[in-house]
């Protein structure tokens, strides 16, 4: 729409009609009635979101690494005993003193780092030599199951409220060695004569983890925390100089152009604050 205007010599020249705000209008440009985030803000806030994260990330997977690397190391340890083991038991048979065995594995218990120990007497040996010992006989189905593969089972159990490392290692007859184990079982090469049970305490390895674990999140966090100080501190100049040129585009909106910017650094934002100010002043000269 448009009306008809006078000018110095009466002339009626035409000119737009100023519109008259709406209240929508009002509000749109009121950002709908909230304040929105500054440039500082929205900043600190992602970059305090990401150094979260980056502090739960490496927690995780520090613990998973020391739980990785104590199962690996656990399950070596078992497997020195079980060889330990066998060479005693194979000593043992050879000498005749095989009727003193839960002697050498009540003195094997107490060595640190393990346990319990158990040994299990396969169908082989029981049809050659008796069934043993009352604690000597298959007491679940993983017992059965090492005995009729011939394969180790590792598991982490709970044992009055602390982890435990049980490995079941199996013994296979070989030629290998002298003395062997054809020599004293009458049985075929590869043939399962028992297997050991071993169980290694956790809760030491468990507790270390933990510890480590907070050290290094620790760590990380407090390095975080000054990253994001240092961060707040090199955006504090662009922050500075975004609402001094908020501020001076306002009041040169309203026609006044006497407002200036103080520059704060010698970089792209100071030349920001340096050529506005040119411009500033070229404004109000005029």
């Amino acid at each position: 729409p448009i009306e008809a205007a006078p000018n110095k010599n009466g002339d009626k020249l035409l000119r737009p009609l100023r519109k008259t705000p709406s209240i929508p209008d009002i509000l749109q440009d009121n950002n709908n009635g909230w304040t929105p985030m500054t440039l500082n803000t929205k900043t600190m806030l992602f970059f305090s979101v990401l150094m979260g994260l980056l502090v739960l990330v490496l927690a995780a997977i520090s613990l998973y690494s020391f739980r990785q690397f104590s199962l690996y190391t656990a399950e070596h340890h078992a497997r020195s005993v079980a060889e330990t083991i066998k060479v005693g038991l194979t000593e043992s048979m050879v000498n005749g003193t095989i009727a003193k065995r839960p002697q050498f594995l009540d003195r094997l218990t107490g060595v640190p780092g393990v346990q319990n120990v158990r040994l299990i007497r396969g169908p082989a040996v029981i049809k050659q030599f008796g069934p043993g010992l009352a604690q000597e006989r298959q007491t679940d189905g993983t017992d059965s199951q090492v005995i009729s593969r011939g394969e180790a089972s590792f598991k982490v159990l709970e044992k009055d409220g602390e982890p435990i490392f049980r490995a079941i290692i199996p013994y296979v007859a070989t030629a290998q060695g002298t003395p062997n184990c054809l020599q004293c079982h009458a049985v075929s090469h590869d043939t399962v004569l028992g297997a050991v049970s071993i169980d290694i305490p956790l809760g030491d390895v468990k507790r270390q983890a933990l510890t480590a674990t907070a050290m290094v999140s620790l760590t990380v966090f407090l390095a975080a925390l000054l990253a994001l100080l240092l961060l707040r501190r090199q955006l504090r100049p662009l922050v500075e100089t975004a609402c001094a040129v908020k501020t001076v585009v306002t009041q040169a909106i309203g026609g006044a152009f006497h407002g200036r910017i103080e520059q704060r650094t010698s970089d792209e934002v100071g030349e920001i604050a340096v050529q506005l100010n040119r411009l500033m002043e070229f404004l109000d000269g005029g």
